[in-house]
């Protein structure tokens, strides 16, 4: 990834790349969790950009077609 922000010439900053690991879902077998979205439900309704309790994480996602991680 450093090499990609490198090359763009855009004089950014690439110290925090050492923590990046990847674009994936952080979960086994990419399976979604809760927790990815609650983070940003919680944020929203602090915001006042949605109404608390209006949505939950489980509305947002399915892991229906993911057969990976099952289990």
């Amino acid at each position: 990834m450093t090499e990609i922000v490198k090359k763009r010439g855009r004089n950014e900053d690439t110290s925090t790349l050492q923590y990046w690991h990847s674009y994936g879902v952080a979960e086994p077998g990419g399976r979604i969790a809760d927790k990815e979205f609650q983070l940003w439900i919680d944020w929203l309704g602090e915001r006042g950009e949605i109404k608390k309790g209006q949505l939950k994480a489980a509305d947002l996602y399915t892991n229906e077609f993911n057969d990976q991680g099952k289990g």
